[in-house]
């Protein structure tokens, strides 16, 4: 999954929905469904070794698919409920409550006789494997195997389901900013996955919070999920419990800049895609991006200016080339 992927079906077709659902998510089979009132509705992108995707059928659909192989799955309900089946595990995902699949049993997806909307989030195994691996020292000989739930009610899982909707959000989009997020976003929904869902690694995950590197990886998901949308460096660093002055030196280290100038270019291209997403809406750029952490339009347009060689003012009219 490391090639920018972008998915966009409406169908009524089956064989259509079967190929193009196979391609973004995992070769699967549909049962129980009849073509004259089949549909399915697809949306989905990739940002680096995640894909994330929202899947709806019209009528009541069963969906089948072997081992997934190499990669993890996560499952959760924007509305509406699924039942979930991986291996012996069965459940009901919903809103709150998130179905998690390993690469090495089947599953089954069985839904939609009332509206429903499913959230997949697809993880390459090699890079959940390694992110494991950072936050205990030691990358795992065989796949992670997961309880099977993920409570998103938790303070990590809404984590985690925030940082899910933003790479939904982003990977969707082909005039996305290159930079900060690319680079960092799938790692802070890896790293958070890991906090937030149990497994058998969980406990070693646990004893590792107060390493320096593990909290920093913390504090990068804050920036991601409130530091993007307002407060400072030290707020995130007191909150992740690890020192500015650490924290300094271990984003130096992770990833080869400071966090104050980290945070500035996470809201910058944050702030930058959604001024895309409102061109020719009529909205006003302080509408826009004062949702993003941006308190003083002046400077923020100045370093705007000096990242995309345009005002913020000809994003938002649709006036950028």
């Amino acid at each position: 999954m490391s090639h920018t992927e972008i998915f966009d079906l409406s169908t009524r077709s089956i064989d259509q929905a079967r190929a193009v659902g196979g391609r973004a998510f995992f070769p699967h089979v549909l049962r129980g469904v009849r073509a004259d009132t089949f549909g399915l509705r697809l949306r989905a992108g990739t940002l680096g070794p995640v894909l994330v995707g929202t899947l709806e059928y019209r009528t009541a659909t069963r969906v089948d698919s072997a081992e997934f192989v190499d990669s993890y799955e996560v499952n959760l309900m924007t509305h509406g409920r699924v039942l979930m089946t991986y291996g012996r595990s069965q459940g009901v995902a919903t809103a709150t409550t998130a179905a998690v699949h390993g690469p090495v049993e089947p599953s089954t997806l069985q839904g939609w006789r009332e509206p429903a909307r499913m959230l997949g989030v697809k993880l390459d195994r090699a890079s959940l494997e390694h992110a494991l691996g950072t936050l205990t020292g030691r990358v795992p000989s065989r796949p992670v195997r997961f309880d099977g739930w993920l409570d998103t009610t938790t303070r990590d899982g809404s984590a985690w389901s925030v940082l899910s909707r933003r790479v939904y959000w982003w990977s969707r989009r082909a005039r996305r900013p290159d930079g900060a997020v690319e680079r960092t976003l799938p790692d802070a929904l890896m790293t958070t996955l890991l906090r937030a869902a149990p497994h058998e690694y969980s406990s070693e995950v646990r004893a590792a919070r107060h390493s320096a590197e593990s909290a920093a990886r913390h504090a990068l998901v804050l920036m991601h999920t409130r530091g993007v949308v307002g407060g400072t460096v030290a707020d995130i660093a007191r909150e992740a419990g690890i020192s500015p002055r650490t924290l300094e030196k271990q984003a130096a280290e992770l990833w080869g800049t400071t966090p104050s100038e980290l945070l500035r270019s996470l809201r910058l291209e944050y702030a930058r895609l959604a001024l895309l997403d409102a061109a020719g809406s009529g909205r006003t750029v302080k509408d826009v991006v004062s949702r993003w952490g941006v308190s003083h339009l002046g400077r923020f347009s100045a370093r705007y200016r000096e990242r995309y060689g345009e005002n913020p003012s000809a994003t938002i009219a649709g006036l950028d080339g």
